[in-house]
């Protein structure tokens, strides 16, 4: 019974306090608190994110018998990063805790790596009084947004197939693509030699930039390939197919960034990726040695010939 006319004296003075006070909203009647278990966060390329965040309601003596509902919503969010509150609306008792989490996703996988902004979170208070409702002072927090390197490239050979003829020389444009979100550097050799055939690589390492937001194509590094079709040493005749099959492997100029336990950490190593690209040619046709000899001698010959019909006539 005394507990019982305690909380209605209480009542009654608050009801007291709110009419006869100017403003009402003068009055301190809490404060609410927001924290997230992190100041930084690392987005990776087709990945949601989830991060938890604590509401904490602590009222004043005034007030301490009245639970607040508490709406968290996000006020400014980064370029390039979706960003939305899973559950808005908690009711929070006093001297209590509610949860709920920032959901973040990239709007564009074509994003740089590296930091892209700010997400704020903001968290607004109400006190419901009877017919009456009293608003807490708002309170926010701050993330800082980046993105993690994403690496992936491919290779591309301008002209996959290609059919020549014995001792001939074949220069081959190949491209190298960055589908990745940073800067990387590729190396190139070749892992499966065609035969007898004798090849060279223009260059074997190439550094190539991300695509940026405003550009429409990826952006991709250039090499030749330079193929000489094989003989042999006497008369024959060659009908083969060979492959060369070109490996390129890209290697990332940042590293990722890892959540472990409570803290961001650099990964060991920097993230690599292997691309394969295959280059198929036909040899076809005779070959006679010093036949081009030959050939020039028929030429001559043939030429005469016709400059001694126009004599006669």
């Amino acid at each position: 019974m005394i507990k019982k006319g305690l909380k209605a004296l209480i009542l009654i003075g608050l009801v007291s306090l709110f009419v006869f006070s100017t403003p009402a909203n003068a009055i301190l009647w809490g404060k609410i608190d927001i924290t997230t278990d992190r100041s930084t966060h690392y987005l990776d390329r087709y990945v949601i994110s989830e991060i938890p965040i604590t509401v904490r309601y602590k009222p004043t003596y005034v007030a301490f018998l009245l639970p607040a509902t508490v709406t968290v919503r996000v006020t400014q969010s980064a370029p390039g990063v979706e960003a939305s509150i899973s559950k808005k609306n908690l009711l929070v008792d006093p001297e209590s805790t509610a949860t709920t989490s920032l959901i973040l996703a990239p709007s564009s996988p074509d994003m740089e790596a590296g930091p892209v902004g700010t997400v704020t979170i903001e968290a607004t208070g109400l006190l419901p009084l009877g017919r009456n409702i009293l608003q807490l002072d708002p309170t926010s927090v701050d993330i800082s947004v980046a993105y993690n390197p994403f690496t992936e490239i491919a290779v591309s050979f301008v002209k996959p197939l290609e059919e020549t003829t014995p001792d001939t020389r074949l220069s081959i444009p190949v491209e190298i693509y960055n589908y990745g979100n940073n800067v990387v550097g590729v190396d190139l050799t070749v892992v499966e030699t065609p035969g007898d055939w004798n090849y060279a690589l223009s260059v074997s390492h190439l550094r190539i930039p991300p695509k940026g937001t405003e550009q429409t194509t990826y952006p991709h590094g250039a090499i030749t390939l330079t193929l000489n079709s094989p003989h042999g040493t006497a008369i024959s005749y060659h009908n083969d197919w060979e492959g060369l099959t070109l490996k390129a492997v890209a290697r990332s100029e940042m590293k990722d960034w890892m959540w472990e336990g409570s803290s961001w950490s650099p990964s060991p190593d920097y993230p690599t990726m292997d691309a394969l690209g295959t280059f198929l040619s036909k040899n076809k046709g005779f070959y006679v040695p010093g036949f081009e000899i030959f050939v020039v001698m028929a030429a001559i010959g043939l030429a005469m010939i016709a400059i001694r019909k126009r004599k006669k006539i």
